[in-house]
C-alpha cells in the first residue's frame, strides 16, 4: 500500500497521510507565526522541517500530492509557489513522487461539481474520515490525500 501525503500548502497547511483507503494522521500545521520582519522566510524551512518530521514518524511517503497554486498574485501566490517549490524539492532529495491537482478537479471528482462550495467539500472529507474535520484545510488535505487520477485531471479553464 502507498502512503501519500495531501497538502493543502498555504500559511495554514492542511495536510492527511494516507495507506491504502486509511487515514494515519490529519491535521493542519499554522505556519502563521513563521514571519521574521514581515517576510516569510522562515515558513520555508519550517515547512521543510515538518515536512522531514513527518517523514521520519510515519515511515516512508511514496508520492506528495498538492492542490494547485491558483496564480492571482500578491502575497498569497508569492507564498503558495514558494511553499510548493519546497515541496518539490523535498520529493527530489528524497525520490518521492510528486502530483498536484487543480481545485477544480479535486471539486469535480468528490462532489460531481467542478464549483462546489468549501462546506460540500469539508462534508464529503468528513464523510471519508469517519469523523468531523476541523476546517476546510485539513478537509481539502484530506480529499487530495485520497483523490485517485492527478495525472488525468479535469482541464483547468472550467
Amino acid at each position: 500500500m502507498k502512503t501519500i501525503l495531501g497538502l493543502d500548502l498555504a500559511l495554514h497547511t492542511g495536510f492527511s497521510i494516507t495507506r491504502g483507503n486509511k487515514i494515519i494522521r490529519s491535521g493542519v500545521w499554522d505556519f502563521s507565526m513563521s514571519r521574521d520582519n514581515g517576510h516569510n522566510g522562515h515558513l520555508f524551512s519550517d515547512l521543510d522541517k515538518q515536512l522531514m518530521g513527518t517523514y521520519m514518524e510515519e515511515g516512508p511517503v511514496e508520492l506528495i500530492r498538492i492542490e494547485r497554486a491558483h496564480h492571482r498574485g500578491g502575497p498569497a501566490t508569492r507564498i503558495a509557489l514558494g511553499l510548493m517549490a519546497i515541496v518539490m524539492c523535498f520529493c527530489a532529495d528524497y525520490g518521492i513522487e510528486f502530483e498536484d491537482v487543480h481545485t477544480a478537479t479535486l471539486k469535480k471528482y468528490f462532489t460531481g461539481n467542478g464549483k462546489a462550495s468549501k462546506a460540500d467539500m469539508m462534508a464529503r472529507a468528513s464523510e471519508i474520515a469517519g469523523r468531523t474535520v476541523r476546517d476546510n484545510d485539513e478537509a481539502d488535505a484530506i480529499l487530495i490525500s485520497f483523490y485517485k487520477n492527478a495525472r488525468y485531471a479535469y482541464e483547468d479553464n472550467h
